[in-house]
């Protein structure tokens, strides 16, 4: 096998030019080094036919060939070069299909090709009139997912020069039956795209690029041309470019540049290669191109490299299965020379992380420690974009941005994120929450400064709290009635006036077209701050710039969206932004996240090899949702294996890099995981070779990410367990006022009235707040409250029928909708039938004298006042002249034993009516308290009741139980614990985040 390097100068092209540079040497650097010394350094003679700039070089990525034209410049030094024309011949796992340019002549001979937005609109609208014919009804969004399905099916089709047609003798005749369902959908690609494409004049941008390269290689057959061609860096793995490097390698001056052929495999191991090998697709493309493993010639340069034996070893650990057989005595001499074998695996490690999360911070560690050394640039090289963005989180604690090639949606970027927004409170306008989301967020003004918008934001957003979603208008309206009904003035009710009139904007949107003007027009407005325009504010940057591009060509094709239901403009709007992806230029170009397409051909000095498990790399054969995996093996398009074996050539590529790192996650999004089979044969040889202990450094960066993660405190990283609060505030600072109901939290939650009546901090009332059991119940207690009002006023018995009526019509106030009063329907209708009659024994026995009134008490402690107040539920003045007190429970009753504890409220009530409180009543003497349940009344246990004596003496209790509270907190040492009594623990108190509850509980922290 002929091993030695290419000769200069025209002996280049001579025989046939096929080359290969070993995986373990920088490729491009090599290719532009080698052409450089042919085409420059040695060319004098030919000097026309072999200048530099008149060659052409074509590449499998974009990004490969800008590196190349890097390493070029780079030979100039100070000087200056003329650059080869450099071109992209585009790949098949691309997701986007790169548009290959030709001459201008072949270009003007093809149809234009139809944009990728386009088609899918187009694709989308023959799915909704499919559905509409044959089921009566159509949805978009699985219209417009079942259409990214079908291109990317016409994509692989053209890809793999497989005719549409040819689809239809995909199944076999055992499933003839079954299959005409599918073809029946398939028809689309069949017969009703091509039909569509010519009616429009386009062609698909994956045929077009097919064409233009068979035009391409027509042209070479009938003119060959008088100037070097090169195609470098290719596997040839689709038909059309293992075409074109057959008909290369047949010009005069043609040459074909292979990455990272094993030229040293043996033939029994070479003869055995399977389709999931790492050199299944070179052997592959040599069978096309009618030529051996002897017939390449090798392209590296002579300057010797160290990881040149590690390359050896991991080929030798991707063997075929039935060369496995030579491990050992490959192992066995290798061990021989030790230092050598040290050598070539000490830039060489294995992190296998425990999660992650861990996985992330041990690669962000390795590139921070990478990033120390000057120059040195570093690429995490993952087909998991989730990994990428932890990776690039973790980053930024050091200030570092990175190259992500994977870019973001426009609909996760600020500009996008925006418009979103815009949409969903168009579309939503009763919701407070997303009315607010919106005015959070960075690019909203409404006209207003950046400060006044913020403040006018809050205003409102006091206002809103507590408040239901109307039933009826937006929840601006509603909010902009409520400023102009209470005359406020000023930023707040002028930016609901704007956000009201925005609102108004849907009322003449009749079409998808007309809702994407209009939520482009209303999100201008609401950007603008009054000197700068909404326009020029929201389309700037990056992303403003992409966004804008792109929402021309959406309003391009918009017109061509027809949806029916107006409910589904906005989710149609929001998958059109996320079919964006803006690319940010790189801040810090030596750090990168690249996946595996774009890390082809690239040389990092680091190279970090990330999610090494089955199912991520190599990835799982991608469900095609309309072809078998034996349809389409009888059609011609490649079987998983095959791109098993393309994946497994990339991991032999990165894993020769200088200086190499693989990791992986032994669990992942709470799973467990199974290392990637080319893990598992690694670790298998280097274990026989005896290196592995050395080149696993898992427990290394664990140690260290702990230690990242771990608080600064000085005490080698271990956590402080914080003690439950015991704040012990001055006397002077304690509360002396109380409602009884408080009485009963300082009983069982201190803390809470430490947090609301000493730190004044009350916790906000949720925006759009979902009508529950307390919204039931105040709505129960305000009907109750009227209704028996009304009973005293005019002496007349409550009907039933008047109590639903009453119900009814003050059910909107508290945001019960239709669907909350189907739930409640009989539960309501059989307790205002029970009140009613209830209400005319009350009435028969007295009168209500307090309802719904707040009565209050001041006493003294030690020299000290305090004061109670209560608001009393109802309080009946009985005919024999005392006062019955009645405390209503829409759930369950206290306990009596509960009463006399830690529910006294009504007992206090009780003293502070004894006592003259209540103004309606004077002094009167309570001869009952009663605690009722008026909902779901079951018979027994619905009513707790102390009366006469009983009575008495649960008033006197309650007194002298608060007195010593009031004592015991007016001490200084006393603490405000947070729910210091278990068995009346309540696991969702308004303060227990700010005590700290949760944490102490999972630290192991009984309570």
């Amino acid at each position: 096998m002929n091993k030695d390097g290419a000769q200069a100068g025209t002996d280049f092209f001579a025989g046939r030019a096929l080359y290969s540079i070993s995986a373990h040497r920088p490729f491009l650097t090599d290719l532009a080094h080698a052409l450089h010394h042919v085409l420059v350094q040695t060319n004098t003679a030919q000097k026309s036919a072999f200048a530099l700039s008149d060659a052409v070089i074509y590449l499998p990525t974009r990004r490969a060939a800008r590196s190349l034209r890097s390493a070029f410049s780079l030979l100039a030094g100070e000087g200056a070069i003329l650059l080869p024309v450099i071109k992209t011949l585009g790949d098949p796992d691309d997701d986007e299909i790169i548009a290959y340019s030709a001459s201008p002549l072949d270009e003007a001979a093809l149809a234009p090709a139809m944009s990728v937005l386009e088609r899918q609109i187009e694709l989308t609208r023959l799915i909704i009139a499919r559905d509409r014919a044959f089921r009566g009804h159509d949805y978009w969004p699985s219209a417009f997912s079942g259409a990214g399905e079908l291109a990317s099916l016409l994509d692989e089709l053209y890809t793999y020069h497989v005719p549409v047609l040819k689809i239809k003798d995909a199944a076999p005749p055992a499933l003839a039956a079954h299959w005409e369902q599918s073809l029946a959908f398939l028809d689309i690609v069949i017969r009703a795209w091509p039909a569509h494409l010519n009616s429009v004049g386009k062609i698909d941008a994956g045929d077009r690029r097919n064409r233009l390269m068979g035009l391409q290689i027509e042209r070479w057959r009938n003119q060959p041309p008088n100037h070097p061609v090169i195609i470098a860096g290719t596997t040839g793995s689709t038909p059309i470019v293992a075409q074109m490097l057959r008909e290369v390698l047949a010009l005069p001056f043609g040459a074909v540049v292979l990455p990272g052929l094993d030229v040293q495999t043996d033939d029994y191991a070479w003869d055995n290669i399977d389709d999931t090998h790492p050199q299944s697709g070179l052997k592959s493309l040599l069978s096309r191109l009618e030529a051996v493993r002897d017939d390449v010639r090798l392209l590296d340069q002579t300057s010797p490299v160290q990881n040149a034996l590690r390359h050896q070893t991991i080929s030798m650990a991707l063997r075929p299965a039935k060369a496995t057989d030579s491990w050992r005595a490959w192992a066995e001499q290798a061990k021989k020379d030790p230092e050598e074998l040290a050598a070539a695996f000490q830039d060489l490690s294995l992190v296998e992380a425990s999660d992650d999360e861990e996985e992330a911070g041990a690669i962000a560690l390795k590139i921070r420690e990478t990033f120390e050394t000057p120059g040195k640039r570093v690429a995490l090289v993952t087909p998991d974009r989730n990994l990428g963005r932890r990776v690039a989180a973790k980053l930024r604690r050091w200030n570092i941005e990175v190259d992500d090639s994977a870019g973001v949606a426009f609909g996760q970027t600020p500009c996008g994120v925006y418009l979103r927004l815009v949409a969903d409170w168009l579309s939503n306008q009763q919701s407070y929450v997303a009315l607010f989301t919106l005015m959070r967020h960075e690019l909203f003004r409404g006209g207003l400064s950046s400060s006044q918008a913020l403040a006018a934001t809050d205003e409102l957003d006091a206002r809103a709290r507590g408040r239901h979603s109307p039933l009826s208008g937006g929840a601006i309206d509603a909010l902009y009635a409520a400023l102009s009904r209470d005359g406020d003035s000023g930023d707040a009710l002028n930016l609901a006036e704007r956000l009201c009139e925005a609102g108004q904007s849907l009322r003449n949107v009749n079409s998808f077209a007309s809702y994407v003007e209009t939520v482009i027009e209303i999100g201008e407005q609401l950007a603008g701050d009054g000197e700068d325009d909404g326009a020029d504010l929201l389309w700037r940057g990056v992303d403003g710039v992409a966004g804008a591009e792109h929402l021309v060509d959406v309003l391009g094709v918009a017109a061509g969206i027809d949806i029916a239901r107006a409910q589904d403009f906005g989710g149609a709007f929001e998958r059109l932004l996320f079919s964006k992806t803006v690319r940010t230029p790189a801040v810090e170009t030596r750090v990168a996240i690249l996946g595996p397409l774009e890390a082809r051909l690239q040389h990092f000095d680091l190279m970090v090899i990330g999610s090494l498990n089955e199912g991520v790399w190599p990835r799982e054969a991608h469900a095609d949702p309309f072809l078998s995996i034996a349809m389409r093996e009888r059609i011609g398009l490649p079987s998983a294996e095959k791109r098993i074996g393309l994946a497994a050539h990339d991991f032999a590529q990165f894993s020769a890099s200088p200086s190499v790192m693989l990791t992986r996650a032994r669990r992942s999004n709470a799973k467990p995981t199974k290392a990637s089979r080319w893990v598992v044969r690694l670790k298998n040889i280097l274990n026989g070779a005896g290196v592995f202990t050395s080149v696993d450094k898992s427990a290394e960066f664990a140690q260290l990410y702990a230690r990242w993660n771990a608080p600064p405190d000085g005490r080698d990283g271990a956590s402080e367990k914080i003690a439950a609060p015991t704040p012990r505030p001055p006397v002077e600072a304690r509360p002396k006022v109380f409602f009884v109901t408080h009485i009963e939290k300082l009983l069982r939650d201190p803390y809470s009235i430490y947090a609301r009546n000493i730190l004044r901090l009350k916790k906000l009332d949720p925006l759009d707040a979902a009508f529950d059991r307390r919204h039931l119940g105040s709505l129960i207690h305000d009907v109750f409250e009227k209704s028996t009002f009304a009973q005293t006023e005019n002496g007349e018995e409550i009907s039933s029928s008047d109590l639903q009526g009453l119900f009814l019509k003050l059910a909107d106030q508290y945001g019960m909708n239709d669907l909350h009063r189907a739930f409640w329907r009989d539960s309501i209708s059989e307790m205002l039938d029970w009140f009613a009659r209830w209400a005319s024994e009350r009435h028969a026995a007295g009168t209500a004298a307090v309802l719904e009134e707040v009565g209050t008490l001041t006493f003294e402690v030690d020299g000290e006042d305090f004061t109670i107040k209560a608001k009393a539920d109802r309080i009946d003045k009985l005919n024999s002249g005392g006062a019955y007190l009645i405390d209503y429970k829409t759930g369950e009753v206290p306990s009596k034993k509960m009463t006399k504890t830690f529910s006294p409220q009504l007992a206090l009530t009780g003293l502070i009516v004894r006592e003259g409180g209540y103004e309606a009543l004077g002094r009167v003497v309570p001869e009952a308290l009663e605690y009722l349940r008026v909902l779901n009344r079951k018979g027994s246990g619905d009513s707790v009741i102390s009366e006469g004596t009983d009575c008495d003496t649960s008033i006197e209790n309650a007194f002298a139980g608060l007195v010593a509270l009031m004592r015991h907190y007016n001490d200084p040492q006393t603490p405000y614990l947070s729910q210091p009594r278990p068995q009346y623990l309540n696991r969702f108190g308004d303060y227990d985040k700010l005590a700290r509850r949760l944490e102490r509980r999972l630290s192991g922290d009984d309570e």
